[in-house]
């Protein structure tokens, strides 16, 4: 009789001679979770992406096929139950990838009242040579009066992101209509994703070990053993409550 999944992880690992400690260091999933998935105690787990994305990690950490694993998860039809609470509270990174848009604003609004400032001085500069010159200047025919213009810096239409794993970590990341770019995939240290473009992106990930750029600016990441994810806008990035992060299921 073919082993269920949680015997198939707990043999795996007894045969490699690891311990629960020992994997919860180096994969960063919580010792209770991984006691969990080794018992099929889904329960104990906090949904259904993190039972899909956790036994992904710890199968392949432990070289089985951590896409069989939920594949037969998928299979059984189990049903995890509503969301947990993290075991481990965080806090919330604060959203990076260009200023917050109250603080955009702030810096438009100087760069415009600088840019009148500068205006109404050439304005009575110009004034008063005109008047020193009998009226003559840019008030008659062509003139030859220089024109003043202001810019402004402008929010980027669209989100770039790029996706460096630090670890191994399983990711999910859809576009703005809901579909993968990166579709429940476990990646490891040099496989890198993106850089993806969209006005929209919302991004999961299983734990902590990854580097996000947004608009060529580093994402803070929480050094997180549980699911983290993203809203990924040109705005900047902002945490998702674990019934927001999208699943690839």
């Amino acid at each position: 009789m073919p082993a269920g999944i949680g015997e198939t992880l707990r043999e795996a690992r007894l045969a490699a001679g690891i311990d629960l400690d020992q994997a919860e260091r180096t994969i960063r999933i919580r010792i209770r979770y991984l006691d969990a998935l080794e018992n099929e105690d889904w329960g104990v787990l906090p949904g259904e992406a993190y039972v899909r994305g956790f036994l992904h990690t710890y199968g392949d950490y432990l070289g089985v096929d951590g896409a069989a694993l939920v594949e037969e998860y998928d299979r059984l039809g189990v049903q995890a139950e509503a969301e947990h609470p993290m075991e481990v509270p965080f806090e919330p990174p604060r959203p990076v990838g260009g200023n917050p848009i109250w603080r955009r604003a702030g810096t438009i609004a100087l760069a415009v009242s600088a840019g009148l400032v500068a205006l109404f001085l050439v304005l009575a500069i110009t004034d008063g040579s005109d008047k020193k010159d009998g009226g003559r200047g840019h008030r008659g025919g062509n003139g030859g009066g220089k024109q003043t213009s202001t810019t402004t810096s402008s929010i980027p239409s669209e989100a770039s992101v790029l996706l460096s794993p630090t670890g191994t970590v399983w990711v999910c990341l859809v576009d703005h209509s809901g579909k993968p770019l990166v579709n429940g995939e476990t990646l490891t240290s040099g496989d890198d994703r993106g850089p993806f473009k969209d006005r929209d992106l919302k991004l999961t990930l299983g734990n902590g070990e990854m580097r996000i750029e947004l608009n060529g600016e580093q994402v803070s990441i929480p050094s997180a053993a549980n699911p983290v994810g993203f809203a990924l806008t040109p705005q900047g990035a902002t945490p998702l409550s674990s019934t927001a992060r999208p699943t690839c299921s």
